[in-house]
Parts: C-alpha cells; sequence; structure tokens
C-alpha cells in the first residue's frame, strides 16, 4: 500500500471524532514539514476528540503512538485540558502501570496579515506573521490494544487469558488506580477502553490506564469533588457522580465493573447489562441474573468495590493489599502505589503469608508423614502376629515400635528383617550419624551381662566384623526391662543381612570362649 493509500485509509477509519477527513489531511501536510522523522503511520484508534497512530520515530528507532488532538480556537479550556493531561502522564511516568509519554508538539501554520501602519518608507511587502496552532500531538508508548477491544477479540476467538493471567492484570489495574489516589488525583473516566494493553512476545498483556483529561486534583486535603457538570462515561458512574460529587471511591466503584468484565469476559458483558441491573448494587446483588464466578480472587475485590455507599468502599490501595495477601502467587508482581506505611504493611504482609505458608507445607508434611507413619506401623504389627515364634509378647512389642519411633534421631519407617528365639532385628535410618543402621532388640536378663557384651563388642571392632554403634535400654513393663544393640547394617537382601548377623553372632560367641580360657589360664598361673 502506497503512503498516499495509507494516509486516505487512515483518514476513513477516523470515525466519530472531532476531527474530519480533512483535517487528518491537513495533519499529515503539516506533519512532515515540521516533524518529518515520523514515518511509517497506521491507524490505532480514535475518541470523540483524539485520534491515535501508530508510527516510527526515526531519531530513537521506536515504534510509538502519536495522541493527535485537532485545535480549537473557540474552545480554549479543552486545549488546556489537553495540556494538562500531558503534564500530568509525565508526572506520573514512574508507574509502570500508566502509559508513559515521551514528548509533546504543536504542529502550526503561519498566518499573513497586511500591516495597516506600515508606512511607504518600510520594506513593500512586509507582513506580520502569525502562528495559528493545528494539532497537539503528544507521542507516548505503543500499547497494541485497549481493554475493550481485547474483551471484544477473545469473545470473537473464544480464546480467554487463564485466570492467574487475569488475576495479575486486576493487580496491575489497582495498582495504576492506587498510585493517582496517592496523589489525590481522581481519574473520573474509569472504563475498559481507558485501559491500553502492551503485549510482550508471548502475547502476555500488561495493563496501563490512559486518558486523564477528565483527571482532577483533591484539593485542600478535601475528600470529594462536586461539579455542576458530569464528565465521564455515564454507563460505568458511581451512584454519587449522578449527583454531582466524585471520591476516590468513585473511581474504585468504576473499576470493580471493569474487573467483574475482566474476570467474567466468556458470560458477561457489561454493554449487555440495563440500568436495572446496575441498581440491583444497592442492595448487594451483583448482577444476580447473570454467570458470574463468584468465588474467585477477583470477584471478592469486585464486589467490595461495588459497595453502593461510597463511605463504605475500600480504597484502591487497601484492596490491593488484599488481593496480595490473600494470593501469595503475586508477591513478585512490581508494584508503584505501596510506599512508606503501606510499604511496611506489605512487607509485615508478604513476611505472614510465607510464614503461613511455610507452617501450611510444615502441618501438611506432619500430616502425610502421620498417616504414612500409622500405616507402616500396622503394617509391621501385622508382620509380627502372623509370626510362630514370638520373642515378646504382642502388647511389649508395639511399646518397643512406639518407643523408637519416638527416638527423633531414627526415622519412623522401620523395616523388619528378621527374629529368633531371644528377639528380634529392624532396620532403620540414623539421622544423626546420616547412614542405614540395624536395631538388635533383646529383653534384659542381667545388666551385668549387657555390659559385658557391649565391652567385648568395642574391643572386637575390626575390618571382618560388623561394626558397633552404641546400645540403650527400653524401658517397658519396667525400667530398663529391654535392651537395643545398634550395628551396621549391610547392603544386600534380608537372607544375606540375616547370614552376616548369625555370622556376628557366631563371632561374638567364639570370642567369649577365647576370652574365658585365657581367663582361666591366668587365674591357673596367679595359682
Amino acid at each position: 500500500m502506497s503512503v498516499k493509500q495509507t494516509k486516505k485509509q487512515i483518514a476513513s477509519l477516523v470515525v466519530n471524532c472531532r476531527s474530519q477527513k480533512i483535517s487528518i489531511k491537513k495533519f499529515f501536510e503539516v506533519i512532515e514539514v515540521q516533524q518529518s522523522h515520523y514515518t511509517d503511520f497506521s491507524y490505532s484508534g480514535n475518541g470523540a476528540f483524539s485520534f491515535v497512530l501508530k508510527a516510527t520515530n526515526q531519531k530513537t528507532g521506536q515504534i510509538i503512538a502519536l495522541k493527535v488532538t485537532e485545535c480549537d480556537d473557540n474552545d480554549i479550556n479543552g486545549m488546556k485540558q489537553v495540556e494538562e493531561e500531558y503534564r500530568l502522564l509525565r508526572q506520573f511516568s514512574n508507574c509502570k502501570y500508566i502509559v508513559q509519554v515521551f514528548n509533546c508538539f504543536f504542529l502550526t501554520e503561519e498566518e499573513s496579515s497586511d500591516d495597516d501602519c506600515s508606512n511607504d518608507d518600510e520594506e513593500e511587502g512586509k507582513n506580520e506573521k502569525k502562528e495559528k496552532n493545528l494539532f497537539f500531538v503528544v507521542e507516548q508508548e505503543f500499547c497494541q490494544t485497549n481493554l475493550e477491544n481485547f474483551f471484544t477479540q477473545c469473545r470473537l476467538k473464544k480464546s480467554y487469558p487463564c485466570q492467574q493471567q487475569k488475576e495479575v492484570m486486576a493487580i496491575q489495574m489497582l495498582d495504576s488506580v492506587a498510585y493517582l489516589h496517592r496523589f489525590d488525583l481522581l481519574h473520573r473516566d474509569i472504563k475498559p477502553s481507558n485501559f491500553l494493553l502492551s503485549l510482550d512476545e508471548k502475547e502476555i498483556p500488561t495493563v496501563k490506564i490512559c486518558d486523564l483529561s477528565f483527571a482532577s486534583a483533591l484539593k485542600n486535603n478535601k475528600s470529594r469533588i462536586t461539579v455542576s457538570k458530569i464528565k465521564g462515561t455515564q454507563a460505568y458512574f458511581a451512584p454519587e457522580v449522578e449527583k454531582g460529587v466524585y471520591k476516590k471511591g468513585s473511581d474504585v466503584f468504576s473499576l470493580g465493573l471493569v474487573l467483574l468484565e475482566l474476570d467474567n469476559m466468556s458470560n458477561f458483558n457489561f454493554n449487555d447489562t440495563t440500568n436495572e441491573d446496575k441498581l440491583e448494587i444497592k442492595f448487594a446483588k451483583i448482577f444476580p441474573n447473570y454467570q458470574i464466578d463468584r468465588q474467585s480472587y477477583i470477584y471478592k475485590i469486585a464486589y467490595q468495590c461495588l459497595n453502593y455507599f461510597v463511605e463504605n468502599r475500600k480504597q484502591a490501595i487497601d484492596l490491593l493489599i488484599q488481593f496480595i495477601q490473600e494470593n501469595q502467587n503475586y508477591l513478585a508482581v512490581e508494584l508503584s502505589s505501596v510506599i512508606n506505611r503501606k510499604s511496611e504493611q506489605l512487607s509485615q504482609i508478604q513476611k505472614t503469608i510465607i510464614e503461613k505458608q511455610q507452617k501450611k507445607k510444615s502441618e501438611i508434611l506432619e500430616l502425610s508423614q502421620s498417616s504414612k507413619n500409622q500405616k507402616h506401623f500396622k503394617n509391621l504389627i501385622q508382620m509380627f502376629d502372623v509370626l510362630q515364634q514370638k520373642p515378646f509378647k504382642a502388647q511389649e512389642y508395639e511399646t518397643i515400635l512406639k518407643l523408637l519411633q519416638s527416638i527423633f534421631k531414627y526415622d519412623s519407617n522401620f523395616e523388619f528383617i528378621s527374629v529368633g528365639a531371644k528377639g528380634l532385628v529392624l532396620g532403620t535410618f540414623n539421622k544423626t550419624l546420616g547412614i542405614k543402621t540395624v536395631l538388635k532388640i533383646q529383653q534384659v536378663q542381667s545388666k551385668h551381662e549387657v555390659v559385658q557384651e557391649v565391652g567385648i563388642m568395642r574391643d572386637c571392632q575390626m575390618p571382618l566384623v560388623i561394626k558397633f554403634y552404641g546400645y540403650f535400654y527400653l524401658s517397658v513393663n519396667k525400667q530398663d526391662d529391654f535392651v537395643v544393640y545398634e550395628i551396621e547394617k549391610c547392603s544386600g537382601n534380608t537372607q544375606k543381612i540375616n547370614k552376616q548377623i548369625f555370622y556376628h553372632q557366631f563371632y561374638f560367641n567364639y570370642v567369649k570362649v577365647q576370652f574365658i580360657i585365657y581367663y582361666l589360664k591366668v587365674t591357673q598361673n596367679n595359682i
């Protein structure tokens, strides 16, 4: 498409705007002369007073948007308003979720008039030159679409963002409104078309509030603005605005309507609602005749936004903090409105959320582990019950298991290895040593014998002998009536382990015999 055809197409796409085709043609004629570094124009959108073009700034190499407002000599206040909008956008450029502006300028034309006061001595034909403002142009960041068009496209394609994506968008919108309110600025025209969407390479949107042309500042610490002429879009008006009263809560109400549609765009189109539907809000009924997800996080916030009475509506910053507090997944979302006391509050919330999250995980882990332990405990009991030869009574065995499970250094999932006439052998994991070990459990006949056996085992530690780690007593029926020897667990199957324990017992008995022989020889020599 040629440049001429592009210009013609743009002029035909601009509808319901103060700028007509002839004005748009004039715009291109002037900008090519006065701001020739803007090229590659295409239509992006328009409102009642301005149209927006996508373009390339050849000086910076950036793709940008040009918001063009035709100047009207008869509307001085209107022109002051668009200049004020640029100033405000520049002022709030620190917020990621407010559209960024880079530059502004007037496109002008010269007017010539004969100077009636000139005399014949002056240069003939000398004229006074005056400049007439034709267009006021704001250069701002380019956003591919707005929220209203986004809703429409999603419905046409029947393809909708996931809940997590919608929740991030809701946080961004809350943050942008809270940021304006932080500086006591009321937007006064919150609606889907005044939220722009900047899409990244993965088509994930970042929502940015725009159009501060109706914005008003609260002055002298006042909490409200009273006007005789209402501005904004009536469908999104809060109840008090109908009476000429604007408060921060008025923006919050309008935002609640937008959030409700964002969260339910497949089933709920706000344009299809009636005034009667909106009046239901007075009775705390939020569009009861529509299919709306009333369990979502976004709905909980929107419900509070849509309180009929402005005094009972929470501020945007408080709703933002509440949203994050209830859904810790979004702690990492960049925020601009949360500073000073609110920042400390959010930090505390983050800390509390993390603590709660850790506690919840710990409780779940404990419950899971407890359930697992109980099941394993029953299995160990069942294995003991089917034994034909039992070294202990069933009640004694159950008590032993409970006592062992209460010892922190052992993993509670014991392994049943073998049983004999004098005791049984369990496998476990020693968390202190970081290794698997075997617990040989016997009933105590004499503590003297226990000490003697332990002494011999310690004296006989060598590479071919199973390692001995220690021993302790258990009080089952009475004080210290059972003993537990902890020894090395060798790799292999149960049969192999039993064989190793057998050889260990054999070697242990052999050592005892040799010790007795040695003792007798020493005694005989002394005699």
